[in-house]
């Protein structure tokens, strides 16, 4: 397995991502690795390689790229009140692209996880590239508002391009269970694939190993299970 960090040029712009591969030559599927509000910290690079251990070729863009670098110890929700749908979709399409260029991955299964506002960048995405053929969202966070102009990803679920699998924490107060259920409802009558699990005494972040206060070990191992059951399903089968 070989893992690095790579730069990517957006709007003439670099953006750091990290990139793990997995062994062998392939072609394997890849997945596009989105983060939570904290950012690129540890554990979505640990992520990315827990995917390429499992044969997923992955990327994980920084989606703060366009930050001032020099501006320090700000708050993820002041980090994330920043973001626009407009260039998160541009950034997430440059990765597409670079992953499905490499000879090692199978450029027509790409799938994306994404966590907390990743979450939502995921869903956003499953919604307007239809190269995406799978989708996993744990604990998604403002799927309903859009981010500067333009409709929500909620409202463009009639998009929705391909099966998604989502991950909620009932005892999580930012990604709550009723609206879990609300997206679920949706879907349902909207006639989109799709299967949300739900944990109980799981709170926000329940994936995040490096999250003591947080992290809930059976709903993680339970959930990556799952989620691997649903790339195997869509991305490989």
């Amino acid at each position: 397995m070989a893992s690095q960090w790579t730069t990517l040029s957006v709007d003439g712009q670099n953006m750091w991502a990290y990139m793990s591969l997995p062994d062998g030559p392939g072609p394997h599927p890849g997945v596009i690795v989105i983060p939570g509000g904290r950012g690129l910290g540890n554990f979505t690079p640990d992520f990315a390689r827990r995917l390429a251990a499992a044969g997923y070729a992955a990327i994980a863009p920084n989606m703060y790229h366009r930050d001032d670098p020099t501006v320090q110890d700000e708050s993820p929700f002041a980090k994330i009140g920043r973001l626009r749908d407009d260039t998160v979709i541009k950034d997430v399409n440059t990765s597409i692209r670079h992953l499905s260029t490499l000879p090692m991955v199978r450029g027509n299964r790409i799938g994306i996880v994404g966590f907390c506002m990743g979450g939502r960048v995921a869903y956003l995405m499953a919604t307007v590239n239809p190269v995406i053929k799978a989708a996993g969202l744990f604990y998604p966070w403002h799927i309903m508002e859009p981010w500067g102009e333009g409709p929500s990803p909620w409202d463009r679920t009639p998009s929705l391009n391909c099966p998604v699998a989502g991950f909620f924490g009932e005892d999580d107060q930012l990604s709550t269970v009723e609206e879990a259920k609300k997206i679920d409802a949706e879907l349902t009558r909207q006639g989109k694939f799709h299967e949300f699990h739900y944990y109980p005494g799981a709170p926000h972040t329940f994936m995040d190993n490096t999250s003591p206060q947080s992290y809930r070990p059976g709903a993680s191992r339970d959930s990556w299970e799952k989620l691997l059951d649903w790339f195997q399903k869509y991305l490989r089968d």
